[in-house]
């Protein structure tokens, strides 16, 4: 071929792959939709989540196939496979994303976009005790941000599993799980030094107070407050009033945690708020240490084994609700399945918490959905 000839061919393969984006951004904002405005019946009827199931099945099928037919021509198109695994983790394939991104660094070995998103779904499905991946995954966020290290997003990435994995943090850096906790604080300051404005990013940098021994209550509620006034939808809100609350029952301001729960508007976080009540109510009743236990000690109902403390659960539900780590991937891409869509099993099913969490995103979450892939891939 001559280089004119390469230079067309380039140039059709790059309109392909942007076709086949916005198809993607297409279906992943109407599959977002459809659960948004169904989700009512969703909840009620088996029938019906199995019936958006098979829906949601059959918008995705020919998207897969069009990333499949477009590598098989172009199989060193890096930002391809790093679409493309963004893609199956929504199908649940989530070797099969590692695969196309470990791929994708073959072919461009500095691609932090690809570094990013794989250290952030390692670090999602590390929540089991004892998994090797975390140790790659400090690896590829420490390699992205040396590559990029003015991109907000990998900064609070790299925080958040620090924050995450305290204990295998501090044996891979060689330092004690308190100063993991102060570093992960450092990078949640950097990203928020490069991008103020992110509720996310001082959220996430105020909750890493509740992990400081001694508990520093009077740092921890400026953050909060900090948050507070950034916060831009309800849901924001009653989120950091919760937590506020959170931080004065750990800094044992009773009275304090009953005045920030009442200033809470939504229903979404009510069933926690009305924990940390009871708990409170008991400790003022009966000021003993069994009380307070109440709402800080869960570890029979923890969904990770390692996660003994409330807070620490707590946090982890966050993770998994509100795709903590995920919907900061550069390529913008909910790295935990939303659809329950289990490519390994051929299973194809929608759990209600799933929906639920997909639902509780809001405004957020499809923002996410609908801009994906595009900040990094295609600028």
């Amino acid at each position: 071929f001559s280089v004119v000839s390469l230079r067309l061919v380039a140039a059709d393969a790059e309109k392909e792959f942007a076709q086949i984006l916005q198809a993607d951004n297409a279906a992943i904002t109407q599959i977002t939709f459809w659960i948004h405005n169904n989700l009512d019946r969703i909840k009620e009827n088996e029938t019906e989540r199995g019936a958006l199931a098979l829906r949601i099945r059959d918008r995705l099928a020919p998207i897969r196939q069009k990333y499949i037919d477009f590598l098989k021509r172009h199989p060193q198109h890096a930002r391809a496979r790093i679409a493309y695994g963004s893609f199956l983790t929504h199908i649940d394939h989530r070797q099969g994303a590692i695969d196309q991104w470990k791929q994708a660094l073959k072919t461009d070995p500095e691609n932090a976009a690809a570094l990013n998103n794989l250290a952030i779904h390692l670090g999602t499905i590390a929540c089991k005790p004892n998994n090797p991946g975390i140790q790659e995954a400090f690896r590829a966020l420490d390699k992205a941000i040396q590559l990029n290290p003015k991109e907000p997003l990998y900064r609070h990435n790299f925080a958040t599993l620090l924050c995450s994995f305290q204990q295998p943090a501090a044996r891979y850096y060689k330092i004690k799980p308190q100063q993991i906790i102060q570093k992960a604080i450092g990078e949640y300051d950097a990203a928020i030094k490069l991008s103020p404005n992110k509720f996310e990013y001082a959220a996430d940098r105020a909750e890493a107070f509740l992990d400081l021994t001694p508990f520093p209550h009077a740092e921890a509620i400026r953050a909060w407050q900090a948050t507070l006034a950034i916060a831009e939808t309800p849901d924001e809100r009653d989120w950091a009033y919760l937590q506020t609350a959170i931080a004065h029952f750990k800094g044992e301001q009773w009275k304090h945690v009953t005045s920030t729960l009442k200033r809470m508007t939504g229903e979404h976080h009510q069933p926690l708020a009305s924990q940390l009540r009871r708990a409170t109510e008991a400790k003022l009743d009966k000021p003993s240490i069994k009380a307070s236990q109440q709402f800080f000690v869960h570890s029979a109902k923890a969904p990770v084994a390692q996660h003994t403390n409330y807070i620490t659960w707590l946090r982890c539900c966050r993770h998994m609700g509100r795709n903590r780590f995920s919907i900061r991937q550069v390529s913008g891409f909910c790295s935990v399945c939303l659809y329950g869509l289990n490519e390994r099993t051929g299973i194809q099913a929608i759990t209600l918490g799933q929906l639920i969490q997909a639902s509780h995103l809001g405004h957020h979450h499809r923002i996410c959905l609908g801009q994906r892939l595009h900040q990094i891939i295609l600028k």
